[in-house]
């Protein structure tokens, strides 16, 4: 699957529906996205360790090749998306596993009824992500990646929205435990240097958007 494709995917799913915003943000999309980048390039068993190394080797140093192979519009959305995430600190190994996450999510709003009439057959996938996000949340790059710790947060925000979109049938589907308050670096500069900060998930889902197209 494409970039493109994937993006066009996610955005009918509406991952961040509510009642008041109806559509999915930008920064949102490219928290899922980089999740996307992280699995496809973990499933090709590259030798990469995070995604600077790739960002320098196929994004930077290979444009032409790049844009004839995928196109102009796949290439800028690439480089939009990971030119100003503080790439050195996001493993590719470890982010992938949460795109395993991120994909129980979108089965379950594919199996969504329109409506949420009929949410009880979504039960299942809502266990195994629960199950998931659990492991996750418990690993050791949550006290040390902004945007592990952050996508998770936003990845929550998604499951609770589901539950919403259910109505009745909200109180049959687990619960996501919260995610405590921990020491994460404040900028990307910062994340690289000894300097950190507290942030919370009220923090992280309030940082400036890292992409748009």
């Amino acid at each position: 699957m494409t970039y493109l494709k994937w993006k066009r995917r996610v955005q009918k799913q509406n991952l961040d529906y509510d009642d008041d915003e109806d559509v999915l943000e930008n920064n949102k999309l490219a928290e899922y996205a980089i999740l996307w980048l992280c699995y496809k390039i973990n499933q090709e068993k590259h030798s990469f360790s995070n995604l600077n190394e790739f960002y320098n080797e196929y994004i930077i140093n290979n444009e032409k090749y790049f844009v004839e192979e995928n196109g102009a519009n796949a290439y800028n959305s690439y480089k939009d998306i990971i030119k100003q995430i503080c790439l050195k600190a996001i493993d590719i190994k470890e982010t992938s596993k949460i795109y395993e996450a991120f994909e129980i999510l979108c089965n379950m709003y594919n199996e969504i009824d329109e409506g949420g009439k009929n949410c009880t057959k979504c039960l299942g996938d809502a266990n195994k992500f629960v199950s998931k996000y659990e492991d996750l949340s418990k690993g050791s790059n949550i006290t040390k990646d902004r945007y592990y710790y952050q996508v998770l947060h936003t990845l929550s925000n998604g499951y609770d929205n589901f539950k919403k979109k259910c109505d009745n049938d909200q109180s049959n589907f687990p619960s996501l435990s919260t995610i405590e308050q921990i020491q994460l670096p404040a900028t990307c500069s910062e994340e690289l240097s000894v300097q950190s900060t507290v942030i919370s998930p009220e923090s992280a889902s309030s940082s400036p958007s890292i992409a748009s197209k």
